[in-house]
């Protein structure tokens, strides 16, 4: 019994031994991590290395663990089955090399590369692109067949692309994002992002050129693969208002986009973004109406559908958004004469985003609105207060204004 007693306690004392063993290295590679500061793209990619060094480590410690439980195994096994002993140890060894070759390759590599495209997430919410689109390229060698990493990828590229002024390196961009995007799909055809992100792609490429023929061209694959990702997802209504969203914003053809907003309407009743396109609808109709009744009851349906959109927004869009509707809605109100109406809706724009950094100009407009209704205290208080924010280009005009309504310049 009191030999019993002592090997337990050797093997408690070694559990423990191991167990801080292990403890130790790990804790070492996290420390380390948390000790470097990052200040290159190399230095950022290290550290992305050395994170996944440390499920390396683990994976490492557990098989050290299986091999040292070999010691433990029986001295006496029965006879050997195999006629030929002399090839076991070489069998057991190719064997070996083959599992480990297999695990790192289907089980590691896939949890390293999820450890890389994590890290590249938190720099994309950031905004800094260039290493996003690094890390994530990490994370695509490690797991080639992955198409989800491809599909952010491709969306790094696109999104750094808006942030460029050269016209050259800008579509350079956005080739490659086209690539990830297409790389994506073909690994998995029947998810409807893939399809539908190459269709904004090409939506928004076609804002990248003065060319009537390229804008077409692009606009024709936007459109393409805007009727591909429908066929896949026919009930998606915010499908239905993107590709209409194309010839309205892009293509300016109103007439086209309608019948996609209808059948918007029809699967969704309550999307706000739906009943705000169908205000972009009426209001170019009654931009290409000559003055007369008929431009009136269009700016009347537009001054409806954005209201809508107010309303079935309040609660689920975002607060940059339901500005945007609140605008729409007293621009559309202004050209109709109700100037209280477009004062309302522009007090609204401004109240749902307070720190609005273009929030000068909305003061700007709202002391037009007041002048022409004959309150020219408040168009002056507006003024002054536009006054404070705007940029130095614009103050002569702003002094000019408030001269206009009564105040000093």
């Amino acid at each position: 019994a009191r030999m019993e007693a002592l090997k337990g306690s050797y093997i408690a004392a070694l559990s423990l031994g191991l167990a801080l063993v292990c403890w130790l290295w790990n804790a070492a590679g996290l420390a380390a991590l948390g000790r470097d500061v990052a200040r290159t793209l190399e230095d950022v990619l290290g550290q992305v290395r050395a994170s996944e060094g440390i499920l390396s480590a683990y994976y490492i410690q557990t098989l050290l663990f299986v091999f040292g439980l070999a010691l433990f195994l029986p001295r006496d096994w029965p006879a050997a089955a195999a006629r030929t002993p002399v090839f076991s140890p070489l069998f057991a060894g190719a064997a070996l090399i083959l599992a480990l070759g297999f695990a790192a390759y289907s089980n590691l590599r896939v949890i390293q590369a999820d450890i890389a495209f994590k890290t590249g997430d938190l720099f994309a919410r950031s905004g800094s692109w260039p290493v996003a689109i690094a890390i994530y390229d990490r994370a695509d060698a490690l797991a080639p067949n992955e198409d989800y990493y491809y599909l952010f990828l491709g969306r790094a590229y696109l999104e750094y692309a808006k942030t460029l002024a050269d016209p050259g390196e800008r579509d350079r961009l956005v080739e490659q994002a086209a690539r990830d995007l297409k790389k994506a799909q073909e690994i998995n055809p029947l998810n409807t992002d893939h399809t539908a992100n190459l269709a904004r792609l090409y939506s928004l490429w076609t804002a990248y050129t003065d060319d009537p023929a390229l804008r077409q061209a692009r606009a024709d694959e936007s459109e393409a693969y805007f009727a591909q990702a429908l066929s896949l997802s026919p009930n998606n209504a915010r499908l239905w208002d993107e590709w209409a969203a194309l010839y309205l914003n892009v293509l300016r053809q109103p007439e086209q986009a309608f019948p996609k907003l209808e059948t918007a309407l029809k699967l969704d009743a309550d999307y706000d973004w739906t009943h705000a396109l169908l205000g972009d609808y009426y209001n170019q109709l009654a931009g290409d109406t000559p003055p007369s009744e008929l431009q009136i009851q269009r700016l009347g349906q537009a001054a409806r559908s954005y209201f809508q959109a107010l309303e079935k927004g309040a609660g689920s869009a975002a607060p940059d958004q339901l500005r945007s509707y609140a605008l729409a809605l007293g621009g559309a109100r202004a050209q109709l004469g109700d100037l209280a109406g477009a004062i309302q809706a522009y007090a609204q724009a401004l109240a749902l985003v307070p720190a609005a950094p273009d929030r000068w100009r909305i003061q700007l407009a709202l002391a037009q609105f007041y002048h022409d209704a004959g309150q020219d205290d408040l168009a002056l208080q507006m003024a002054l207060a536009a006054q404070a924010a705007a940029p130095e280009e614009q103050q002569a005009d702003i002094r000019a204004l408030i001269a206009q309504f009564g105040g000093q310049q």
